[in-house]
């Protein structure tokens, strides 16, 4: 690495961690509220069917008649 880019770098470092130690109290609020919501479950959407009772289909047990009725404009 030629001497321009290493004191480049250095400069780059020094930049950054002035800004660290400027900025500490608002980073550590941030990285705190981070770990709070890493340690929760995660968020799911809402199930709002949940009060409605779950309908069994009815069994067609005759096979051997074909179903009569419409299916998207066509009849069956």
């Amino acid at each position: 690495m030629r001497r321009n880019n290493r004191g480049a770098l250095w400069a780059l470092g020094l930049a950054g961690a002035t800004y660290l130690w400027q900025n500490r109290a608002k980073l550590q609020q941030q990285v705190q509220s981070w770990q709070s919501r890493r340690n929760q479950p995660p968020r799911q959407l809402p199930d709002f069917g949940e009060d409605r009772r779950q309908e069994q289909p009815e069994r067609n047990e005759n096979w051997g008649q074909p179903s009569r009725g419409s299916f998207g404009g066509t009849e069956l």
